[in-house]
């Protein structure tokens, strides 16, 4: 799965709740939850994603989703077979992001609203 440890990153076309769920390893629910929260408020292009990038790089100068510095909207476009670039509104400079550690989630081919999957209290 994406986002395991020795699974290169990913580009994720999300659809519905389990696009973002399989994504283990290296995301946090919380995350997760913030991932489902601005991909349903919409995204400033159809280029856009919602990308997650390990704490480690840190040196990027891309802005951070309010309450978690992993997260970042930005738009994302091929550079190479290991690398993505990233822009957002407003920067000058181009940002190179590794394919192998960035996880970049887009809204999918019909994506209309994604809802996390609710556990019952019988599942307890």
């Amino acid at each position: 799965m994406p986002g395991d440890t020795g699974t290169p990153g990913a580009r994720i076309d999300v659809t519905e709740w389990r696009d973002i769920d399989d994504v283990t390893g290296r995301i946090t629910e919380r995350q997760k939850q913030l991932v489902k929260e601005r991909l349903n408020a919409g995204l400033p292009g159809d280029d856009y994603a919602v990308v997650w990038l390990p704490e480690f790089i840190r040196d990027k100068d891309l802005e951070t989703i309010e309450g978690d510095d992993q997260l970042h909207v930005c738009r994302v476009e091929d550079y190479s077979d290991d690398a993505w670039t990233a822009t957002q509104d407003g920067m000058d400079d181009v940002e190179y992001l590794p394919k192998s550690w960035t996880i970049a989630f887009r809204r999918g081919e019909g994506f209309d609203r994604v809802e996390s999957e609710q556990t019952g209290l019988t599942a307890w």
